[in-house]
């Protein structure tokens, strides 16, 4: 279900917009910048897919932190401190 071969995860950040793997996002996510959210999901032919294709617990917005935090989704970054 999260497989998406050749997909990219757009991040907005202060330097400018960074295109990552979207493997690397769900392994990793936002890393030591716990605010960083993904703007746009690319398809493999760099076609703009809706961010719903991200499932919820990896969008890390506000609305998913909070949820994580109450424990009502699972945190899909454990090892990042100050979610679960």
């Amino acid at each position: 279900m999260l497989h998406r071969e050749g997909w990219t995860v757009v991040l907005v950040h202060n330097h400018g917009e960074v295109i990552i793997p979207w493997k690397t996002w769900l392994e990793e996510g936002p890393g030591e910048r716990s605010l960083l959210t993904p703007s746009r999901i690319l398809d493999s032919a760099g076609n703009p897919r809706p961010l719903r294709m991200l499932p919820l617990p990896y969008r890390n917005t506000r609305l998913s932190r909070w949820l994580i935090h109450c424990k009502l989704i699972r945190n899909p970054w454990p090892a990042r401190p100050g979610l679960s």
